[in-house]
């Protein structure tokens, strides 16, 4: 008798009930075989068959299923055959393995954002409604997470491309790509019941271990991502190009405000690279348009966003080459406040050349609008600078009481740290 492969599976998971009940299988042990069937998608004929040959221990062998490729067993074969251990953990309701109804995979697939042409292989629905509209989705193209059903649009795709591996760790699943990165997926992403035994972790390291199978079934091929091509074209220099191409992003309806925010700030270093090269130098208008995108990047990105000090920083230095001294020294100080060791080193570095060029040139202090520097605030020294700034833009320069310009005067006394120092309204 010649068995595919899932024939096989089913083949040895009814041969350990038979060697454990004899023709007295428990009737709780049919439910469970009959849903190992279902999973495999084996016939009831099929499945007789099978039956009568472990009865009759018949000897088997093993054909070649259809069902595997040239690189080694299907992605879903693969998945079949590893998850049927864990079949009991289905409930039909919010853990679905394998056995889902056409009306849950249509809820499922609308929810999730799935295409047409992925099977739906395990649904782990964790909304409070069991609407099928949160929790964790694995298909035989990627496993998607949607941590909050009020946000559907801040989901997580993971494709089995992108997978290096996947182990257990600590009550949950760490998957990781091919950076050496990793994202850790709780058991209760997976599981209904995950009150920690030893049955659970060796459910939760086969599981790991199917979902690398499957990844490594599909292999790894790099794929080129619009900043890739964005890169690429700025390392050529092709900067009308790169232009065209943030443009594009970041007017396509379907990308999100991070991948927008990040498109704008390719569109700021392209334009600045192109006002680099104009005949008019300092603020043309690449550069203002360069700082306009930084804005709106800025815009797009949230309040505790880190990557906020980095926009801060580009804006900074294309002000800089514009010879806005007072907006790039306040960009840098901003900038200066961030965790990232060597973000802050190359800001506080532009930020002390430039206090050191408004020391050394008072033009460049007191060339500027005095409505723009009529307001100066002090603070005691250089380790009370970082974030200082004021982000409604009206108090523009600020200094440490060491580093302010001997040409600026004050009344005896002054100046004193912590102080908001008011210029006369018709004497600048």
């Amino acid at each position: 008798m010649e068995l595919t492969s899932l024939e096989k599976t089913y083949f040895d998971e009814f041969s350990k009930s038979f060697a454990k009940y004899g023709i007295e299988i428990p009737i709780k042990e049919w439910d469970y075989l009959s849903k190992v069937r279902k999973s495999l998608d084996i016939s009831l004929k099929r499945s007789k068959e099978i039956i009568d040959a472990v009865q009759n221990h018949t000897v088997i062998g093993e054909e070649v299923s259809n069902e595997v490729s040239k690189k080694g067993e299907n992605i879903t074969v693969i998945f079949r055959k590893g998850v049927t251990p864990l079949l009991r953990h289905s409930n039909n309701n919010d853990c679905l393995i394998l056995s889902i109804s056409e009306s849950d995979k249509g809820s499922v697939r609308n929810n999730f954002g799935l295409g047409l042409d992925e099977q739906i292989l395990w649904v782990r629905d964790t909304s409070f409604w069991s609407n099928k509209n949160q929790g964790l989705v694995i298909t035989d193209k990627q496993i998607v997470y949607i941590p909050d059903n009020d946000k559907p649009d801040d989901r997580l795709n993971i494709e089995f491309n992108d997978i290096q591996h996947v182990e257990y760790r600590e009550m949950s699943l760490f998957v990781w790509n091919y950076q050496n990165e990793y994202c850790q997926l709780g058991l209760g992403l997976f599981f209904k019941d995950t009150t920690e035994s030893n049955e659970l972790i060796a459910d939760a390291k086969t599981l790991a271990n199917v979902l690398t199978n499957m990844a490594k079934s599909v292999g790894h091929v790099e794929t080129e991502t619009v900043f890739d091509h964005m890169n690429n074209l700025m390392s050529e220099e092709k900067y009308d190009e790169v232009i065209d191409c943030a443009k594009e992003v970041v007017s396509d309806v379907d990308n999100d405000n991070d991948i927008k925010c990040i498109a704008y700030m390719y569109l700021s270093d392209a334009l600045s690279k192109k006002g680099e090269k104009d005949s008019h130098k300092g603020m043309n208008s690449y550069m203002r348009d360069a700082i306009e995108a930084c804005d709106q990047a800025m815009e797009l990105c949230e309040d505790e966003d880190p990557f906020r000090y980095t926009i801060f920083k580009q804006k900074g230095e294309i002000e800089q080459m514009a010879d806005d001294v007072r907006s790039a020294r306040n960009c840098f100080i901003a900038a200066m406040d961030s965790e990232d060791f060597d973000l802050k080193k190359n800001a506080k570095n532009s930020y002390e050349l430039l206090t050191r060029e408004i020391s050394r040139d008072k033009n460049s202090f007191l060339n500027d609008d005095y409505n723009k520097r009529k307001f100066l605030f002090t603070v005691s020294n250089d380790k009370q600078i970082p974030g200082c700034y004021d982000k409604e833009d009206n108090v523009q320069w600020i200094f440490a009481l060491g580093q302010i310009p001997d040409y600026i005067n004050f009344p005896i006394g002054h100046p004193q740290p912590n102080t908001l120092y008011i210029g006369h309204p018709l004497k600048p």
